[in-house]
């Protein structure tokens, strides 16, 4: 029936099609067959018919419409395109996603890997990243969903294995571009720089990964409390990030701002990408009525801070800070200042294939 339905839709799209299977309404086999190989069929839908035995070397599309729980069945089917043919150039498998365990298999196919959960997940990361090793003029292109869809078919790995995938993910990172990564591609990699390593914290992992300058190490010291605040506040809006982006970007964080220079810098800040300029819940055009939205969140809340000590002050229509940072430490901390609010960001947003990096302060300005 499915069949048989597909060729029907096809047909109504203007395309030469039959079906082919064991029912009473399958179109002849081997007329169909021919057809296909002379040109005169364009697509020919077929029920466990064709999946070997068959050589149609000018087959350049091959749709998967159906889950298979089978690996050897599922490359059989793939393999009747495979064949090379004057005027083709390459072979393109369409396959659709499911909601099914069943549909890993096809993943571990593609990927040459074993169907189970740790190295089809390791697989995924290494298709997000565009690292994958293929033959050569082989590529294998998931869109966003459909990645997101396969995610949710594995099982959540143990917390041992989640560790060595997160460490085994650096390292690779790091070899292949000689530079340690930022939080926030972690982030985009599906891992929480925090809770995902064994030290339970992003900056002390890379300082023992031998990645932090000692610049770094310094500023880090000197200034933890803060620095480990920023990675652990709660984020109910991307708000309270881009206050302290938009307080940074005026050159005074640590410092003083005016609220009205503040709320200015804020909209050109949360102006740079869509998706945050979509979060604030009035227009940043509206000056005054940001001004307000602005006090009223991220500055009381991070003024009156609950359960830890507040670092910030406003008073008189002056936001302000209450630590300050030596003249020495300030290019390395603003260093490990920026990564944690990128990092923040793009864990808010969820969203793995978002530039966060690209938020240019003088391209808000």
């Amino acid at each position: 029936r499915h069949a048989d339905f597909m060729a029907e839709f096809f047909r109504g799209k203007g395309l030469r099609c039959a079906a082919v299977h064991a029912g009473a309404t399958s179109a002849p086999r081997a007329s169909s067959l021919q057809g296909l190989r002379d040109g005169d069929l364009d697509v020919l839908f077929a029920v466990d018919m064709f999946n070997e035995g068959v050589d149609v070397p000018e087959i350049d599309t091959v749709l998967m419409l159906r889950p298979t729980e089978s690996t050897t069945i599922w490359m059989q089917q793939f393999g009747r395109g495979l064949r090379r043919s004057p005027g083709k150039a390459r072979l393109t498998v369409v396959d659709y996603i499911g909601n099914h365990r069943s549909f890993l298999v096809k993943a571990g196919a593609l990927f040459n890997c074993p169907v189970n959960d740790a190295e089809i997940r390791q697989k995924l990361l290494e298709a997000a990243a565009h690292t994958l090793v293929l033959p050569p003029g082989c590529d294998v292109t998931y869109d966003l969903e459909a990645m997101d869809n396969l995610r949710g078919l594995l099982r959540a790995p143990r917390r041992a294995e989640r560790f060595e995938r997160f460490e085994t993910f650096y390292d690779d990172l790091k070899a292949r571009r000689g530079a340690r990564p930022s939080a926030a591609e972690m982030v985009e990699a599906d891992f929480h720089p925090n809770t995902d390593n064994r030290l339970g914290d992003w900056f002390a992992f890379v300082r023992g990964r031998g990645d932090l300058s000692d610049p770094e190490i310094r500023a880090l010291e000197r200034n933890r409390n803060f620095l480990a605040t920023l990675t652990t506040t709660s984020l109910a809006r991307s708000y309270k990030p881009l206050l302290l982006r938009a307080m940074h970007a005026e050159g005074e964080l640590p410092g003083r701002v005016g609220i009205e220079a503040l709320t200015a810098r804020f909209a050109k800040v949360a102006a740079a990408n869509p998706m945050f300029r979509d979060d604030v819940s009035t227009g940043l055009e509206n000056l005054r009525a940001l001004r307000g939205l602005l006090v009223r969140y991220p500055i009381e809340r991070w003024v009156t801070a609950r359960g830890a000590p507040s670092f910030f002050n406003y008073a008189d229509g002056v936001f302000s800070t209450r630590f300050d940072v030596a003249d020495e430490d300030r290019p390395a901390f603003d260093d490990l200042f920026l990564e944690i609010i990128d990092w923040r960001l793009a864990e808010y947003l969820g969203r793995a294939h978002l530039p966060i990096g690209g938020i240019d302060e003088d391209e808000a300005v």
